[in-house]
């Protein structure tokens, strides 16, 4: 489960909890951690907003923009070819 919280200075994080279920000598438990994944969120918001003006560069560009791996398969082309 991933959602957001606020700190104790009113900063908004993101935090993602996991937990399962297990037993203890016949009790029911649960077992969980809850970790801050803010710089990832982050880093993902940043790369989404660059991946935007590139595909808007490419979409625009009056040439041809082809993108070819070492074995010669197509990864990326702006234009139909």
């Amino acid at each position: 489960l991933e959602y957001r919280v606020r700190d104790p200075d009113g900063q908004a994080r993101w935090v993602v909890t996991r937990a399962m279920r297990s037993t203890d000598a016949g009790r029911a438990i649960v077992i969980g951690t809850t970790q801050d994944v803010t710089t990832r969120r982050d880093a993902e918001e940043q790369l989404r907003a660059s991946e935007a003006v590139l595909r808007s560069v490419a979409d625009y560009a009056p040439d041809y923009i082809t993108i070819i791996d070492p074995e010669l398969r197509l990864q990326f082309s702006n234009r139909p070819l």
